[in-house]
């Protein structure tokens, strides 16, 4: 397995990736999910982000982690790009810089347990520390679902809750913050 930079041709295998593990309201998985999906143009959009990964498993690709910092992203926002998460952002964006914004992460189902998000995550923390970004947010669904496979990975992580915020459309975040100045391990 290779934990690489994601390329403009990955846009379709993530993009049905990210398909696989969407949320279905009426019977959330256990595994993760994710609350919203983009095409493959918005994927390739992303990927001008130097902090999307993916996990190559030279066949196909089995996970993807998609993070901005903060100059990414506040060009992302302007550009409008990124608007929906406008909550999240809000809340985000007034944290003093430099940090990485953590967007999505998935996983296919059969993956879960394989330890491919936390090799992910340690790439991302590599290139963090490389560039000195000593801090990153992420924002996990809190209401009308609550994932839980999330809020416990990132707590596994090392990731602590922050704030709950609320987005235009209801739904409710939980923002949580990884600080990699204290951190020993990770």
């Amino acid at each position: 397995m290779e934990i690489r930079h994601a390329r403009p041709e990955d846009a379709k295998r993530i993009c049905d990736l990210a398909a696989s593990i969407k949320i279905d309201y009426s019977d959330p998985q256990k595994t993760g999910f994710l609350v919203y999906t983009l095409d493959e143009d918005g994927y390739e959009r992303r990927m001008r982000s130097d902090l999307f990964y993916v996990a190559d498993n030279g066949r196909g690709i089995d996970g993807f982690l998609m993070c901005y910092d903060d100059d990414r992203l506040e060009h992302m926002v302007s550009g409008g790009i990124l608007g929906h998460e406008d909550g999240i952002i809000g809340f985000v964006s007034r944290q003093e810089r430099p940090y990485v914004f953590g967007d999505q992460i998935g996983v296919a189902p059969e993956k879960t347990a394989s330890g491919i998000g936390s090799a992910m995550m340690r790439e991302l923390f590599r290139d963090m520390r490389a560039r000195q970004i000593p801090k990153m947010y992420v924002a996990i669904l809190d209401a009308p679902s609550r994932n839980m496979a999330s809020i416990d990975f990132c707590t596994r992580l090392g990731f602590i809750p922050l704030a709950r915020v609320t987005n235009s459309d209801g739904k409710v975040w939980g923002i949580y913050r990884k600080d990699l100045s204290r951190s020993v391990t990770g």
